[in-house]
């Protein structure tokens, strides 16, 4: 299926910037600095902030995450999607904690240059981090029959994973953790397929990946 989570051209992208975090031998250069794309941009990424000298023979660690400054509060009041991240010494995230509010994915990516002699782009190849879930509703309704409508007010998940944290690394993966006091429920709304014999409608949720318990 066609992934709409996320694109980068066009008139509206909806990726249109993401945090950096880099070193170079241990020192740190970036601290999650913006890097913003938009039509008016064209291809280009634009970093805000200071740029920085390659240096030859130097060790460089980055990495860069989408939404990785986003908190906001559920209605609840609660701190969804990153509530916090952890750097080592260099400043490099090394652990990433993610609230799900079911609809804003997480993205990330790694890269290591040890005895740098490249001082081309570095090139992000994000991850997603998150399991997709769809629910799908189809009204295969003859042409000829007069309109039929499915009308499905609400689908639910129960017992999903509130919250874990992601290890950045080599073995990048989300932590072991028990579900005791940390599932959530999460509802899709109104997925009514109208009277077209062969609408098709779905609708989705970004969930945190399987539980290990």
């Amino acid at each position: 299926a066609t992934d709409p989570s996320y694109t980068t051209t066009g008139a509206n992208p909806n990726l249109t910037s993401f945090n950096v975090y880099g070193a170079v031998n241990g020192v740190n250069i970036f601290n999650g600095n913006t890097v913003t794309k938009s039509a008016d941009y064209g291809s280009a990424w634009t970093l805000t902030g200071a740029s920085q000298y390659w240096i030859n023979g130097a060790d460089y660690e980055f990495v860069a995450v989408v939404d990785g400054n986003k908190t906001v509060k559920d209605s609840e009041n609660n701190d969804v999607v990153i509530t916090s991240t952890t750097t080592n010494a260099s400043g490099i995230p090394t652990a990433i904690t993610y609230n799900s509010d079911g609809a804003t994915d997480l993205l990330c990516a790694r890269v290591v240059r040890n005895d740098n002699e490249d001082t081309s782009v570095v090139p992000f190849g994000f991850t997603h981090l998150l399991s997709k879930v769809k629910f799908s509703v189809k009204n295969t309704t003859a042409a000829a029959a007069t309109n039929y409508r499915i009308v499905l007010t609400s689908a639910q998940i129960t017992g999903a994973l509130k919250s874990n944290t992601y290890n950045v690394g080599e073995t990048s993966a989300w932590a072991t953790v028990n579900t005791t006091d940390n599932t959530k429920d999460f509802t899709l709304e109104d997925l009514t397929v109208n009277s077209a014999a062969t609408q098709y409608h779905s609708k989705e949720l970004l969930l945190l990946p399987g539980v290990n318990v």
